[in-house]
């Protein structure tokens, strides 16, 4: 898992109150209790502070998931997703 994947699950994890390894790789709402639509908008937000990017509105109709938002923000960092 990259270190990318990892990141994202420990802000995760502190959004929603469960731990890390809690967090599966198919995270999506519906699979984690607390990823309702408040708790998604504080994701983006931790997700935008901790990387220090941000989202536009295309993306954030993409960010369901944890492989979805793990491509996002690595392509926002200039890699690959």
């Amino acid at each position: 898992m990259s270190d990318v994947t990892e990141r994202i699950r420990s802000e995760m994890a502190a959004v929603f109150g469960v731990a890390a390894a809690d967090i599966p790789a198919d995270a999506a709402p519906g699979r984690i209790e607390k990823w309702n639509s408040l708790g998604h908008m504080q994701l983006i937000v931790a997700l935008e502070e901790a990387f220090k990017i941000r989202f536009g509105d295309d993306d954030l109709i993409r960010l369901v998931s944890l492989p979805e938002i793990t491509a996002t923000v690595t392509r926002k960092l200039g890699g690959q997703p």
